[in-house]
């Protein structure tokens, strides 16, 4: 019996052997190579995600930027609209401060101040102070029916202001009796369920004497008639009332301090003045004589 050659088998074995080496082989490196792509992804998605983070972050950026730049685009024409249609007032502001100045000094002329305060009614025809600039020119020279009309034309258009400004000017002129009458005016004009912060400022001056004696009194009785009426209302005033109360007999609370000797008293007229009038003053103004007519 002849023996059976196996070599071709043997030879075919050996040959697919090595194929399945090679192939090995080169799932190996196919391996390898996913894991350097899988890497690859992992950094390119780390990449892209911090890409959107710096993205996003400069969209809002942006917007904040642009934000700002509305707002101060938008605060700019406020500024310039407010400037256009109340920038005259600061020259009248100016200007009562320096007509108080003046006839503290007495180096300017009547003439002088009439033409001025004139000229600053013509052209601020809405403003509080240009009447009473003018009033203030008109009682200087004893012009009575100037000054009245004048006055009335201040009144007419912001009493509050106008009465407390006369307030604080008469009693820096020393006449107690025509100031507390105007600070009654002011007074009465106020809604006791609405006092704001100008009201604050005032009765912090009637605390420290800025009004005097008289004016101490007004304010006083003020406050009482607002206890009395503010207890009656249904609506929510309970916790003013009780506020009012506790200062009905001293309007300053326990730290009043009541100069009558005039320097301070003086004083504190003055910056309440400056708080009216919205200038600082530097120079206090003597007493001057007043004219008769204004005396009662």
């Amino acid at each position: 019996m002849n023996a059976v050659n196996i070599a071709p088998i043997v030879n075919a074995v050996n040959r697919m052997q090595g194929q399945v080496n090679d192939l090995t082989v080169q799932v190996g490196r196919v391996d390898a190579n996913v894991g350097r792509v899988s890497h690859d992804v992992q950094t390119t998605r780390g990449e892209l995600q911090a890409l959107t983070a710096e993205f996003r972050q400069f969209v809002h950026n942006a917007q904040l930027t642009a934000n700002v730049q509305r707002s101060e685009t938008a605060l700019g024409n406020a500024e310039a609209a407010l400037d256009r249609e109340y920038g005259h007032y600061k020259v009248v502001r100016r200007t009562s401060v320096g007509t108080l100045q003046a006839f503290d000094v007495g180096n300017v002329t009547n003439d002088t101040v009439q033409q001025i305060s004139e000229e600053l009614m013509i052209q601020t025809p809405r403003y509080w102070l240009a009447p009473a600039l003018v009033a203030l020119a008109a009682w200087s020279r004893d012009d009575r029916e100037l000054a009245d009309k004048s006055v009335q034309t201040a009144f007419t258009r912001d009493g509050a202001k106008t009465s407390l400004f006369f307030a604080l000017v008469l009693r820096r002129q020393g006449r107690v009796d025509a100031s507390a009458r105007w600070l009654r005016y002011y007074l009465s004009a106020l809604d006791p369920r609405a006092l704001g912060r100008e009201f604050a400022v005032v009765y912090e001056a009637a605390a420290h004497d800025a009004f005097g004696t008289h004016g101490y009194v007004v304010v006083g009785t003020q406050l009482s008639e607002w206890n009395g009426r503010l207890r009656t209302d249904p609506i929510g005033t309970r916790r003013a009332g009780a506020y009012l109360g506790r200062r009905t007999d001293n309007p300053a609370g326990s730290s009043r301090r009541v100069d009558v000797s005039g320097s301070r008293a003086a004083q504190s007229a003055m910056a309440a003045v400056q708080g009216v009038v919205g200038v600082r003053v530097g120079a206090r103004i003597r007493h001057r004589e007043v004219p008769a007519y204004q005396r009662h």
